[in-house]
């Protein structure tokens, strides 16, 4: 994880060289990314967590 702060904020960049921890960041950028856009009526919604490939 790299944090780095900008005019506006911060800029978070999360890596993973495991696929399934990768997908498990991608959700977790989707969800924040609706409580951005929705407001805080998006914490009281479901969200899928990626499922492990076998």
């Amino acid at each position: 994880m790299k944090v780095e702060r900008t005019k506006k904020g911060v800029r978070v960049v999360e890596t993973s060289a495991d696929p399934h921890v990768a997908k498990l960041i991608q959700a977790h950028t989707d969800v924040l990314n609706r409580f951005i856009a929705n407001g805080f009526a998006e914490v009281r919604s479901n969200h899928a967590v990626p499922k492990p490939e076998r």
